[in-house]
C-alpha cells in the first residue's frame, strides 16, 4: 500500500485493557480466560449496541470504533457499570477491572484494521485511566462536553511515547465516586497528572512489546484526498441537500415553470428527469420539453429520441461513507416519487440514473408490465371500436327503412356515444395526472436547526376607554388570533409554553408546577415613572426562559384608545439576553392582521440575525420563509441572496402575489 492510495476516515477509538492481567493469569489461567471470555461477550454487545466495532482483542486488549463520540463515551460508562456488576459477585481476588481510553482521531483503514496516532494516542490514554475507570482526550471532550451530563475531571496535559505533542486528558467520575467540585479538581490536577503521567509510562514499556504492536507503526502517511478535493466533495454533498429541499418546495406544483427554475438551477440534478417529464405534462404546448432560453439550461439537453438513453453522470469511484450514504437515499428518494406512476418514460428515467440500483430490476418489471398492459390496452380498444363499428352498421342497416328525421337521430345518438367515451377516456386521464408523486420530508437536521422554540408570556394591556372591560377582551381575542395565525403559516416557530390558549393545533406543553405565579406576573413588566406604559425586566424573563428551556420569548403590550391601539411587540433571546423590539398604531378592526404582520417581521429579523453565521444560513432562512404568505418575507431573501439557490422560486411566489 502506497502512501498515496492509502484510505483515511475520522472515527471516534476506544481502547480498554484490565488492569492486573498477569497476576490474574499466574493465580489461575482457566478462571482468568473464562471470566475475560465472559467479559469480551458483554463489551462486544454493548458496542454493537452503540453501533461501534471491534476492531481487534488480543489477550486482554479490546480495540473498538465508533462513528460518534457520544456514542463511544456512552458506550464506555455502561460497559463499566456492567462490568462493574459481574465483578461485585466475584471475590476481591478474582475481579477483573478494565481501563478504557477515548479519543477522537484520524486513522488509516487496511481490510478490518485501524491504524496511525489516533489509535496510539487511545492506547495512551487508556494508560492514564485508573482500573474501571475512563479518560478521554482534548479532541474528545469537545465533541461530548454539552451534550453529555456526566461530569469531567481535566487531569492536565501529558507527553506520552511516540507522540511529539503534549495530550489534554481528561477523567470522568463515575456513578459510584463522590462528586468533585471545580476548586478540589484544579488542587488535584497537578499533583495526580504527574503521577499518572508515570505509571501509564511504566505500564507503556511494560506490555508494549507483548500486545499492541500495531500502535508502533509510523503514522507518517500522506493523506489520500487534497484539500481541493475535500472542498469539492464538501460542495457536492451541499449540492444534493439544496437539490432536496428545492425539490421538496416544488413537488406538488403544476406551475412548469416551476420545474424550468429547477432546471435553471440544477441542469444535471437528481431531479432532472422528473422535472422534464412534469414541463412536459404542464406545459400548454407539449411540442417542446424544455424551453431552451439563452442558454440557461446549458449544454447536452438537447431533446432525444424515446428510445435513445439519456447519458447522465457518473458517480466518482471511491467515495466516503458520507457521500455513499447520501447516493442511496436520493435513490430511495427517487423510487419514492416515482413507484406508484403508470408512466413507463419515469421508470426509464430512474434506470437511466440508477443502471444497477437497488430497485433497477423492479423497475424493469414495472416498464415490461405497463409496455405489456399498454399493448393489451391498444388491442381491446381496436376489438371495442370493431365491435362498435360493427354495431353502427348494423344499427345502420336496421334503421334504412326510418324517415330521415329518425336517421338524424340515429345519428346524433352515435355523435353522444362518441363525445360521452371522450369524455370519460379525459377524466381517466385526469384521474391519473391528479396522482401526487410521494416524495421525502425535508432533512431533519435543517428541521431541527431552524426550529425556534418561543414561551409566549402574559399581554400587559393599557385601557384608556370606558368601555374597558370589553375592549380588552376584543383586543386580547384578535390578538392572540393574529398570532394564531403566524404559528400556522411558520410552522418551525414552536411555542412550548404560552400564558394563552391559542389553540390545540399548536400542541402547547403543559408546565406542572407554573412557573409564573402571580408575583411573577407582576415583576415581568416594570412601570415607568415618567410614562403610563411599561418596560420589562429582562433578567426575570431569561431566567424563566431558562427553566422553560426555550429559545426566546414573546411579549406583546397594547395600548388602548377609542379607535386606534398601539401594539409593542417584544422578543427577547434567552441566551444572549438580546431584545426585538418593533412597534406600530394600528387600528381595532385590522389588529388581527397588523399584530400577524408585526409578528411575522420580528422572526424573520430575528432569524435572519440568529443564523446569518452558519454554513447552512441559506437553507435554514429559506426553510422558515417557504410557506410563508407574507411577501416581506421573500423579498427578505432575496435581498440577502440575490443569486441565491432559491432566489427564482422566491421571485416567482412574489409574482403570484
Amino acid at each position: 500500500m502506497t502512501a498515496g492510495h492509502v484510505k483515511r476516515k475520522l472515527v471516534a477509538i476506544l481502547s480498554a485493557d484490565v488492569e492486573g492481567y498477569s497476576r490474574l493469569m499466574g493465580d489461575d489461567e482457566v478462571l482468568t480466560v473464562r471470566t475475560i471470555e465472559d467479559f469480551r461477550q458483554s463489551i462486544t454487545a454493548l458496542t454493537q449496541q452503540y453501533r461501534g466495532r471491534i476492531v481487534d482483542s488480543p489477550g486482554d486488549n479490546v480495540l473498538a470504533e465508533f462513528v460518534s463520540v457520544v456514542d463511544a463515551v456512552q458506550c464506555a460508562v455502561e460497559i463499566q457499570e456492567v462490568l462493574r456488576g459481574k465483578n461485585a459477585e466475584l471475590p476481591d481476588d478474582r475481579r477483573m477491572k478494565f481501563r478504557i481510553g477515548i479519543n477522537l482521531g484520524d486513522v488509516i483503514e487496511e481490510g478490518d484494521r485501524i491504524y496511525g496516532d489516533g489509535v496510539n494516542i487511545a492506547a495512551r490514554i487508556e494508560g492514564l485511566a485508573e482500573a474501571g475507570g475512563i479518560c478521554i482526550s482534548g479532541s474528545a471532550y469537545e465533541q461530548i462536553e454539552n451534550k453529555l451530563a456526566l461530569g469531567y475531571e481535566y487531569i492536565g496535559e501529558h507527553n506520552v511515547k511516540n507522540i511529539r505533542k503534549p495530550i489534554r486528558v481528561y477523567r470522568i467520575p463515575m456513578e459510584s465516586e463522590p462528586g468533585t467540585s471545580p476548586e478540589g479538581t484544579q488542587k488535584r490536577t497537578r499533583s495526580k497528572g504527574l503521577l499518572w503521567a508515570a505509571l501509564g509510562a511504566v505500564f507503556v514499556l511494560a506490555v508494549a512489546g507483548a500486545t499492541w504492536n500495531y500502535i508502533l507503526r509510523p503514522a507518517s502517511i500522506q493523506p489520500d484526498e487534497t484539500l481541493d478535493e475535500l472542498k469539492k466533495k464538501t460542495q457536492a454533498e451541499k449540492s444534493l441537500k439544496a437539490q432536496l429541499i428545492f425539490w421538496e418546495s416544488i413537488k406538488d406544483s403544476k406551475d412548469r415553470q416551476m420545474y424550468e427554475e429547477y432546471l435553471v438551477r440544477f441542469p444535471d440534478g437528481i431531479f432532472a428527469g422528473l422535472a422534464k417529464l412534469n414541463i412536459e405534462k404542464y406545459s400548454k404546448s407539449k411540442a417542446t420539453v424544455i424551453m431552451q432560453s439563452s442558454g440557461a439550461i446549458g449544454k447536452g439537453h438537447a431533446e432525444r429520441s424515446p428510445g435513445t438513453p439519456k447519458m447522465h453522470p457518473k458517480m466518482p469511484k471511491q467515495k466516503s461513507a458520507a457521500a455513499k450514504s447520501s447516493q442511496e437515499d436520493y435513490e430511495i428518494i427517487f423510487w419514492k416519487s416515482i413507484e406508484n406512476s403508470t408512466n413507463i418514460a419515469v421508470f426509464q428515467e430512474y434506470l437511466n440514473r440508477f443502471p444497477n440500483g437497488t430497485f433497477a430490476g423492479l423497475a424493469k418489471i414495472k416498464i415490461k408490465t405497463l409496455t405489456d398492459d399498454k399493448s393489451k390496452k391498444i388491442t381491446a380498444l381496436a376489438k371495442s371500436q370493431a365491435e362498435e363499428k360493427k354495431k353502427i352498421l348494423t344499427d345502420a342497416k336496421e334503421s334504412s327503412n326510418l324517415n330521415t328525421q329518425s336517421a338524424q337521430e340515429s345519428k346524433k345518438n352515435i355523435e353522444d356515444i362518441k363525445e360521452e367515451k371522450k369524455i370519460a377516456s379525459h377524466l381517466s386521464k385526469e384521474k391519473e395526472a391528479q396522482k401526487l408523486i410521494a416524495s421525502p420530508q425535508p432533512p431533519e437536521e435543517f428541521k431541527a436547526e431552524s426550529t425556534i422554540e418561543l414561551a409566549i408570556f402574559p399581554w400587559h394591556f393599557d385601557i384608556k376607554t370606558t368601555a374597558s372591560y370589553a375592549s380588552t377582551q376584543a383586543a386580547l381575542s384578535k390578538s392572540v388570533d393574529g398570532l394564531s395565525q403566524v404559528l400556522d403559516e411558520y410552522p418551525l416557530a414552536v411555542p412550548k409554553f404560552s400564558y394563552y390558549d391559542i389553540g390545540s393545533k399548536h400542541n402547547i406543553k403543559s408546565i406542572k408546577g407554573n412557573p409564573l405565579s402571580e408575583t411573577m406576573v407582576n415583576d415581568i413588566w416594570i412601570k415607568k415613572s415618567y410614562f403610563s406604559k411599561k418596560k420589562v425586566n429582562t433578567d426575570l424573563i431569561c431566567k424563566l426562559g431558562r427553566q422553560l428551556q426555550v429559545d426566546a420569548v414573546l411579549m406583546y403590550s397594547i395600548f388602548i384608545e377609542t379607535i386606534k391601539q398601539t401594539a409593542d411587540i417584544i422578543l427577547i433571546e434567552v441566551e444572549t439576553q438580546k431584545v426585538y423590539f418593533r412597534t406600530e398604531t394600528i387600528y381595532v378592526r385590522a389588529l388581527n392582521s397588523d399584530i400577524k404582520k408585526l409578528t411575522e417581521n420580528l422572526l424573520v429579523e430575528y432569524v435572519n440575525e440568529k443564523y446569518q453565521s452558519s454554513s447552512n444560513y441559506e437553507m435554514i432562512f429559506w426553510e422558515f420563509i417557504k410557506d410563508s404568505q407574507n411577501e416581506q418575507a421573500f423579498r427578505k431573501y432575496l435581498t440577502r441572496f440575490p443569486n441565491g439557490t432559491f432566489a427564482g422560486l422566491a421571485k416567482l411566489k412574489l409574482a403570484k402575489r
